[in-house]
């Protein structure tokens, strides 16, 4: 009989334990501005790399030299960039920033010139970092890393010693 309770009583605690994992969940997902997404084993993995430091005093965004890589199938693309970067010029107010292109369309979160990848600090050089996903239907995908400054013609964006790494996640 004692057994029998404790299944019982188990088996209403792990329905319950689900329950408010869910309601976790759902809780979470109706954040405003929040999107959620996922995606199975990993198909595929693709990176471009560059030593050569490269500048951009453009206020607009322009494509960062050998920064493109290309990806066939569908599913859920996971998009990371790091790199050496400097930020100076212009004032204080002043940032530079990064976007990631998917077959033409910014990848997620989509905040344009909004994303500051690195302040204008006066020179100092720092290793920085973004994550970006979106999910691609079948077909071969081009993925391009973008570069601007928030002031431009004042402000020097220079990005070195970086790494864009592309994974295709079944979807």
């Amino acid at each position: 009989m004692r057994a029998r309770l404790r299944g019982w009583h188990l088996g209403v605690m792990l329905v319950a334990a689900v329950g408010i994992g869910a309601a976790a969940q759902i809780a979470y997902a109706a954040v405003a501005g929040v999107t959620t997404t996922s995606g199975g084993a990993i198909a595929a993995v693709a990176v471009a790399r560059g030593v050569d430091a490269r500048d951009t005093t453009s206020g607009t965004f322009v494509a960062l030299p050998g920064a493109r890589l290309t990806m066939r199938g569908r599913g859920l693309l996971l998009i990371r960039f790091t790199a050496e970067s400097n930020c100076s010029g212009g004032g204080v107010d002043d940032y530079c920033s990064v976007e990631v292109l998917v077959d033409g369309v910014q990848a997620k979160p989509n905040s344009g010139l909004d994303y500051a990848f690195q302040t204008n600090n006066g020179g100092t050089w720092e290793g920085n970092a973004m994550d970006r996903s979106i999910k691609v239907g079948p077909g071969l995908h081009t993925i391009q890393l973008e570069y601007a400054t928030t002031n431009g013609g004042s402000t020097d964006f220079r990005l070195d010693d970086w790494s864009l790494t592309v994974e295709r996640a079944i979807a």
